[in-house]
């Protein structure tokens, strides 16, 4: 039986990214218990606001290895010559360095943007029993819509760590790939 589909069993690079991509809404969608970051944890303002300032370094931190990681991709492929001197896996790999360090940079900046209004948040209800900023909407409008309830905070950290640890496990494919073919 033949759904259309026959074309991917040549095309392995766009079943990962549609696998996780079909993830990723199945998280931010799906019933609550499949939310990432579906927990309940409290804290102080203080603890709220020390939290913000920590999430901060690391997204600011991640942005600038995903940047870094980006650019020696393009400098590796740069230095080989061509894109044509690759072989078909290296070629695999850089594309899925870019895919993946792509979407977790836009992660990483949709974090950076949303943190002035987390933290507007947070220190403008100084009488909140729990200050849980990984269950906060990124932005405030956000709580007015149903459609926004999974995407919070917690999912975006979880998605940028994991789409950029996704990134240097193809990068370092990528590397050994090219090492080993200097050395044959």
């Amino acid at each position: 039986m033949n759904f259309g589909l026959r074309f991917l069993r040549d095309k392995p690079i766009v079943v990962v990214l549609w696998i996780i991509v079909a993830l990723m809404l199945v998280s931010l969608f799906g019933p609550p218990k499949l939310r990432l970051a579906n927990t309940e944890m409290g804290t102080t303002m203080a603890g709220a606001v020390e939290s913000l300032k920590l999430i901060k370094d690391w997204g600011v931190w991640l942005a600038g290895i995903q940047t870094a990681s980006l650019a020696a991709m393009a400098a590796l492929v740069k230095e080989g010559g061509t894109v044509a001197q690759l072989t078909s896996k290296q070629l695999a790999a850089a594309k899925l360095v870019v895919c993946f360090n792509g979407a977790a940079m836009f992660f990483s900046a949709w974090l950076l943007t949303s943190l002035s209004s987390l933290m507007l948040r947070v220190t403008s209800v100084p009488s909140r029993e729990h200050y849980d900023v990984y269950e906060m909407h990124l932005y405030g409008w956000m709580a007015e819509y149903t459609w926004t309830d999974g995407l919070k905070l917690g999912y975006v950290i979880v998605w940028g760590h994991l789409l950029w640890a996704l990134g240097i496990v193809a990068f370092s494919a990528f590397a050994y790939m090219s090492v080993s073919k200097r050395a044959a």
